[in-house]
């Protein structure tokens, strides 16, 4: 799976679910990536000792704004669009009205870089 923007790399660093992990503690905020990583640490509490190392020593330390992690329901409206799943299926599926899907569709229609935006579901 490929997250966006700077957690893209964080995955490729360290994998998607301490990515995710990453992104649901710390979304929408900074986090420091210390220089020596300890447990104890706020980061390493999140992703562990190893993993945080992996980062400051491919990051560097320092602050990082980690985005917003986008909604769990959202994110499984644009995966069922992509796997060509009808709207009224989508939102019998989800409990939504379809309206809704055929926003979420419009949106991807107009930005295709959106469908990358997903996270695996919790």
């Amino acid at each position: 799976m490929a997250l966006p923007g700077i957690l893209g790399q964080i995955e490729g660093l360290i994998g998607t679910d301490k990515a995710v992990a990453l992104m649901q503690a710390f979304g929408g905020r900074e986090v420091t990536i210390p220089k020596k990583p300890e447990a104890g640490m706020e980061l390493p509490k999140v992703i562990g000792v190893e993993a945080a190392r992996v980062l400051a020593s491919d990051l560097g330390s320092g602050r990082v704004l980690i985005p917003m992690a986008q909604s769990s329901r959202v994110a499984r409206l644009r995966r069922m669009l992509k796997d060509g799943i009808s709207h009224q299926k989508i939102a019998a599926a989800l409990g939504c009205h379809v309206r809704t899907v055929e926003y979420h569709a419009a949106k991807v229609r107009k930005d295709p870089q959106l469908e990358l935006d997903l996270r695996p579901p919790r």
